[in-house]
């Protein structure tokens, strides 16, 4: 279930006399003096000075002059990719060790990982979902959510419910994969995982949120709490996500928005037959209330368009299924 994972490595790490790390100057732009801390000391009792370093490769390494931080997928360290949670303590445990040997071997940082402090934690569940990822994003953003929640929406792909420091972001796998390897020029059989993956994703994204919320501060009480990370994850995504209950379409509300507008063309102009089926109206309201509001002719052109904007979005996939079923499947899926 564990994915990434940012860790401050504790002050007894050490480094070698020349570290893989690209060092940073910076300057005052007021007053032009060169702005620099220590970073760390070397061997002998040298020391290295400048405002940042960082690496990245196998995973990130950021020291500045707050302490060291490593950042990354521990999946991906395991097995290349990261779409397959890590299942088991001893894969766990394995991965911890190609991390502390690719820091001291690449990086030239020697630590303790399992003395490292948490200071980020995304968790995750993955659902092989009867329909592509897309044709549940509508229904995940209509849930009535509580007072103090946020939902934020990107491009119909993505959606994230957000309160105070836990957040959960739901998205297709997939697809995330797909754009990744393109974009950095690297091959990867498709054929060899699920086609539709859903993942739920729950992020703690400081020290403190995994300390309240998970109730561990070090990488070890995690590697020993390892087998209770699926009742955390449980327990947050259903607070976060699958405690509220969709919102069904209203008729009234879409037929008050069609007369505001007075024209078929000016409704099309600022709301767009692909929003309304986003917001899983059906064909048989949508063709009512145009016919009812701009004319039965009219009404015939709609029911074409609508249809068309629903193949869009690939909601012939999901045929037949209620947001109840969506909603419900999702469930049984991702958090029972």
């Amino acid at each position: 279930m564990i994915d990434t994972l940012r860790l401050k490595l504790n002050e007894k790490t050490e480094f070698c006399q020349s570290p893989n790390l690209t060092v940073f100057d910076s300057t005052n732009l007021r007053t032009g003096e060169r702005v620099e801390k220590l970073l760390w000391r070397v061997p002998g009792g040298g020391e290295q000075a400048g405002a940042k370093a960082v690496h990245n490769g196998l995973v990130s390494v950021t020291v500045d002059g707050r302490g060291t931080v490593v950042e990354g997928s521990f999946p991906r360290v395991q097995n290349g990719y990261n779409l397959n949670p890590i299942e088991s303590p001893g894969k766990f445990q394995e991965s911890i060790q190609k991390v502390e040997n690719y820091l001291e071997e690449t990086v030239g940082i020697k630590t303790k990982l399992m003395d490292s402090v948490i200071v980020r934690a995304d968790i995750f569940r993955n659902a092989i979902t009867d329909s592509s990822p897309k044709i549940y994003m509508p229904l995940l953003s209509r849930l009535d959510l509580g007072k103090r929640m946020q939902q934020t929406q990107y491009g119909g792909e993505t959606v994230e419910f957000k309160n105070g420091e836990r957040r959960v972001t739901c998205y297709d796998k997939i697809q995330e994969m797909r754009d990744k390897f393109r974009k950095s020029k690297t091959s990867f059989d498709f054929s060899t995982v699920p086609e539709n993956v859903l993942r739920a994703e729950l992020k703690f994204w400081n020290k403190k949120s995994v300390e309240r919320h998970v109730g561990i501060s070090t990488l070890q009480e995690l590697y020993q709490d390892f087998e209770g990370l699926e009742k955390f994850y449980k327990k947050h995504t259903k607070d976060l996500v699958f405690c509220f209950r969709p919102s069904l379409p209203s008729t009234q509300d879409l037929e008050k928005r069609m007369r505001g507008y007075g024209k078929y063309q000016t409704f099309l102009k600022y709301e767009g037959l692909r929003r309304i089926a986003e917001e899983g109206y059906k064909v048989e309201e949508v063709t009512r209330l145009v016919s009812e509001v701009f004319g039965r002719y009219t009404a015939r052109r709609a029911r074409v368009d609508f249809q068309n904007a629903q193949l869009s979005l690939g909601e012939n996939e999901g045929e037949g299924k209620t947001s109840a079923d969506l909603y419900q499947e999702l469930y049984q899926k991702l958090v029972a």
